[in-house]
């Protein structure tokens, strides 16, 4: 997902942020994060131990500055923020309805 929402620049920024990390310099990391995404591979093949949700943790504040301004500016959010928006409403929207399963009887 992070491909999705992230340049590999924010991403290889944010990997020099965690506690294990195994390249020396942000350029080592940006190659990295490149050749993961050009390969199509995952970013912890040769990073282990990579923790998925660290790195998460260390990219939620890039995606909310990204939603913080797409609001400011009038502009579309990222897509996975659409996602999660509508899928938020919908639930909200749904706490408010009575919802009754019919039971069929079979013959």
């Amino acid at each position: 997902m992070e491909f999705e929402l992230f340049d590999d620049n924010e991403i290889a920024q944010a990997m020099q942020h965690l506690p294990h990390r195994h390249l020396r310099t942000g350029r080592d990391a940006v190659e990295h994060v490149a050749g993961a995404r050009a390969a199509g591979r995952s970013l912890k093949k040769g990073m282990q131990p990579l923790s998925k949700t660290a790195l998460a943790e260390a990219l939620w504040p890039v995606l909310l500055a990204k939603i913080d301004a797409a609001l400011a500016e009038g502009s579309p959010m990222p897509d996975f923020a659409e996602v999660v928006d509508h899928a938020a409403r919908f639930a909200g929207e749904a706490m408010d309805r009575r919802w009754v399963l019919d039971r069929t009887h079979a013959d």
